[in-house]
């Protein structure tokens, strides 16, 4: 036994919140009180200790937890958790029950917790480092594999490359019907397919509007017709992304074109809260443009009306 021991103490370490059980030498019951789970309180709770045998399981706090208890001079077990069958099969297990078994086998004999031994805290920053590359390098291949799948469903094929390359290489392979309208960029689009789903689902474009909630609410009474907020319904992540399109495309770096030049003249009609009706209604009408483009198969054309006046076609289909 380790005779300078004065205390044998059994810490369960919660994620929030740890449970302290303390024996003497004979195995009477000193202290039991909980603590939350931060390096301040267990400085404090360990220095007012003397030294101390302290059992704990492995585990996500367990490494930082011995670290510091070794450092205030204390004897640290951390007992293999695999091998604790005593607290496994316990039927009444629990914090406080797993701290009081923690602190009895440190006392009857520090073998039975099969401790193990945490690596040094520069060997885990950086085997941290070797494990982050490995997740971004995995990250990479799967977003790769996914832009060929979407590609092959076009009917293209993007050439072989190494990944450092594809970027680059991969580009100009992309197919023509994954270009995006100027100021909706490919998270907005992708966000749009997979919110509706089937085009179908909508028999005209108008609907798309009020189906995510860009249409003004109404409560119009006789004579009293004010003007209200959007409803806000269906799916307010897709409702934000075109919001900020729409914020864009009538910006100071916003492209030029039909839609733009509309929004611009609601917002110069004055009155109160004009340029934040004038970007919902832009948000509204890109919805609506969206969904005619995504059903109808055709290419957007920025100044369809200039060229109808005009007499060329509005938009061209993507068949010719």
């Amino acid at each position: 036994m380790f005779n300078n021991s004065t205390f044998f103490i059994g810490l369960d370490l919660g994620d929030k919140q740890s449970h302290i059980f303390v024996l003497d030498p004979k195995g009477e019951l000193i202290e039991e009180s909980r603590l939350p789970t931060n390096p301040t309180s267990l400085q404090r709770k360990f220095a007012s200790l003397p030294r101390s045998r302290v059992a704990m399981e492995v585990g996500a706090h367990s490494r930082w937890a011995s670290q510091l208890l070794k450092d205030l001079g204390h004897e640290v077990l951390v007992a293999n958790a695999r091998k604790l069958r005593a607290i496994y099969s316990n039927p009444r297990k629990g914090d406080r029950a797993d701290a009081e078994t923690l602190a009895r086998l440190a006392r009857l004999d520090p073998n039975l917790l099969s401790p193990i031994h945490h690596r040094s805290p520069q060997a885990q920053a950086d085997l941290a480092v070797l494990r982050s590359r490995d997740a971004l390098v995995r990250s990479r291949t799967l977003l790769i594999n996914h832009v060929r799948s979407v590609a092959k469903s076009f009917g293209a094929r993007l050439p072989s490359c190494s990944a450092d390359s594809f970027s680059n290489k991969a580009a100009a392979s992309i197919p023509q019907p994954l270009r995006r309208i100027d100021g909706v960029g490919p998270i907005t689009a992708l966000a749009f397919v997979l919110t509706l789903e089937d085009p179908s689902r909508f028999q005209k474009s108008r609907e798309v509007g009020p189906a995510i909630g860009l249409v003004p609410r109404t409560d119009q009474s006789g004579d009293r017709d004010p003007q209200l907020r959007i409803t806000k319904t269906g799916n307010s992540y897709l409702r934000r992304l075109l919001v900020n399109s729409a914020q864009y495309m009538l910006g100071p770096f916003g492209p030029e074109c039909e839609l733009r030049t509309w929004g611009l003249m609601l917002a110069e009609r004055g009155g109160k809260n004009a340029k934040k009706r004038a970007v919902v209604a832009v948000a509204r009408k890109l919805a609506i443009l969206l969904h005619r483009l995504w059903k109808n198969g055709e290419i957007y054309d920025p100044f369809y009306r200039s060229r109808s006046n005009a007499g060329q076609p509005v938009i061209a289909s993507a068949a010719a």
